[in-house]
């Protein structure tokens, strides 16, 4: 029973380590054929796309033909020397000379400053939308004051109409009191009487609610209402 447990013990570790092996020896045969590619590539020439095999040969003029392209020369009118050395010296530097680099043309040309227009600014578009509240509180009551607030509030404003219809109580009198002796019209003075709207009255007579107190020389002093009013002659 022992041994049968411990050969089961050995097979389920060897396929436990065989996973790992198998995966790392994928993995350095991936890289082994990576190196040998690299290896390869940097091996082989860069300057010929094609083999040498495919490159064209350069064609050779043969004796020949040499020769008879020299007889028509050496039979042609040779110019004056001084004539042909202009054309020769402008012709060298022409042939000599390399063509200059795309780059190089590009840096010598002058910057040329940016002449566009900048575009017309677009009009900021307008929204119809109406905004709605729909918010509808059923008293104007302010929600951050309290019920004896609200009472002062009350108070306050009932002791201003009370101090405003005192106010306007007063004025009244006293415009009533105003109003009497504008009635008493003083006219003349005879002795100890006044004649007052045309007939004669004397101290202690009552008019209109007054009572005359003094006739002086030129007035006349009335009691209204517990109130002393001098009445002048006009």
């Amino acid at each position: 029973m022992k041994s049968m447990s411990a050969f089961f013990g050995w097979m389920l570790m060897l396929a436990v380590l065989a996973v790992p092996s198998f995966l790392f020896y994928n993995w350095w045969e991936k890289n082994k054929q990576q190196s040998a590619a690299e290896s390869i590539q940097s091996s082989s020439p860069a300057t010929s796309v094609f083999p040498p095999s495919e490159q064209q040969v350069k064609p050779q003029p043969s004796p020949s033909a040499a020769q008879g392209a020299a007889a028509p020369s050496q039979s042609a009118v040779s110019l004056p020397v001084m004539a042909q050395s202009p054309v020769s010296a402008q012709a060298q530097p022409s042939a000599s000379a390399p063509p200059p680099s795309q780059p190089a043309a590009a840096a010598q040309a002058p910057v040329q400053p940016s002449t566009s227009t900048p575009a017309a600014a677009q009009p900021a578009a307008v929204s119809t939308f109406t905004q709605i509240s729909w918010y509808r509180p059923r008293t104007t009551r302010d929600p951050t004051l309290s019920p004896q607030d609200y009472y002062k509030i009350r108070q306050n404003e009932q002791e201003r109409l009370q101090t405003e219809r005192d106010r306007l109580a007063q004025e009244a009198r006293r415009n009533r009191e105003t109003s009497v002796a504008s009635r008493i019209r003083l006219q003349g003075i005879v002795g100890n009487a006044a004649i007052i709207n045309g007939e004669m009255y004397a101290v202690g007579q009552m008019i209109y609610g007054a009572k005359i107190l003094k006739v002086a020389t030129d007035y006349i002093i009335v009691e209204h209402k517990g109130k002393r009013i001098t009445v002048p002659m006009r």
